[in-house]
């Protein structure tokens, strides 16, 4: 590794750290009110995996600063049960399984609600301008009955 390459690896290094001190700083006082609650790092992660159904009827009623919040929610509690682990020390299989899977369901849950939505094509995640402006502009409901 030549020296070029050792610097930016230190400044990656270095700015991953101080991201790190900064989310603990964020999430510890949550994750010791968790633990002095006794809610597990499995019961946030479980948690988490509910709120998919919320966001997903959320986002399809076009709801969408709620379903947003509901995304940011999970978000938020991934990085706390992720914590929240490590703070119990004792890493379960299970555990480590659920967390993943949950984050395989946001995977396809948001993609699926962007697609069923119209906002992109089903098909390679295509990006369709048409059905974009129709979902950001009002939604008008026109009749299908013809006049005779």
């Amino acid at each position: 590794m030549n020296i070029v390459e050792r610097r930016i690896t230190t400044a990656a290094d270095s700015a991953i750290v101080s991201f790190k001190k900064k989310r603990l700083a964020a999430t510890m006082p949550v994750c010791r009110l968790l633990s002095r609650l006794r809610v597990k790092p499995r019961h946030v992660t479980i948690f988490r995996g509910l709120l998919f159904v919320p966001f997903f009827f959320l986002w399809i009623y076009h709801y969408y600063p709620a379903s947003i919040t509901v995304l940011a929610l999970s978000i938020i509690l991934d990085a706390i049960d992720g914590d929240l682990s490590r703070m119990h020390q004792p890493d379960s299989d299970l555990g480590k399984f659920e967390d993943i899977m949950v984050d395989n369901v946001m995977v396809v849950v948001l993609p699926l609600a962007l697609i069923y939505d119209g906002l992109v094509s089903g098909f390679l995640g295509a990006y369709n301008e048409k059905t974009a402006e129709r979902a950001i502009s009002a939604p008008v409901k026109t009749s299908t009955r013809q006049k005779a």
